[in-house]
C-alpha cells in the first residue's frame, strides 16, 4: 500500500476492513498473509490479536480535520527541530546548558523560600504582638471582674 493509497471503512464490514489493514501491513510476513487468505476462503471467523487496529476504527473523527492534522504536523516539526538542535550539541554543550538551567531554577527556589521564610517571620512577629495585647486584655479584663465580684459580694453581705 503506498502512503497516498486510502482504506475506506464506510459501508464496510468489520472483517473486511480488518482484513485490508492486515494485508496492507507491512510487518506482516507472507506467511501470515496467506495463512489469513485460506481462513477467510474458507469462511472461518479471523482472529485477530487484541483487536490491533481498534485504535484506528474508533478514532474520534474530530482527530481527522484538516487544523487537526496541521496542528499534529506543527508538532512534529517543533519536536524534530528540538531533536536536531540536541543531535547538533556536544556533550560538553549539553552538561553546561543543563548546569546553566538548573542554577536558573535553584536560584527562583531560593528567592521563593527566602521570601516564605520572612513572611512566616511577620507571621510570627504579629502573632507575638497580638498574644501580648490578648495577654492585657484578658488580664484587665479579670481584674474589671474581680473588683465586680468584690463588690457584689460585699453588697450581698
Amino acid at each position: 500500500m503506498s502512503k497516498l493509497e486510502k482504506i475506506i471503512i464506510k459501508s464496510k464490514k468489520e472483517i473486511e476492513t480488518e482484513m485490508e489493514l492486515i494485508n496492507h501491513n507491512k510487518f506482516n510476513s507472507e506467511e501470515d498473509k496467506n495463512e489469513e487468505e485460506e481462513n477467510k476462503s474458507e469462511g472461518e471467523k479471523i482472529k485477530i490479536p487484541a483487536k490491533e487496529y481498534d485504535y484506528l476504527l474508533t478514532m474520534n473523527l474530530w482527530s481527522l480535520t484538516f487544523e487537526r492534522v496541521e496542528e499534529l504536523n506543527n508538532q512534529k516539526n517543533k519536536k524534530q527541530s528540538e531533536l536536531d538542535a540536541l543531535m547538533n550539541c556536544s556533550e560538553k554543550q549539553l552538561w553546561i546548558n543543563d548546569l546553566d538551567n538548573f542554577i536558573i531554577a535553584l536560584d527562583e527556589y531560593e528567592k521563593e523560600e527566602e521570601e516564605d521564610r520572612l513572611t512566616a517571620d511577620k507571621l510570627k512577629k504579629n502573632k507575638g504582638k497580638n498574644n501580648k495585647e490578648g495577654k492585657r486584655r484578658r488580664k484587665k479584663n479579670n481584674n474589671n471582674n474581680k473588683n465586680k465580684d468584690n463588690t457584689n459580694n460585699s453588697s450581698i453581705m
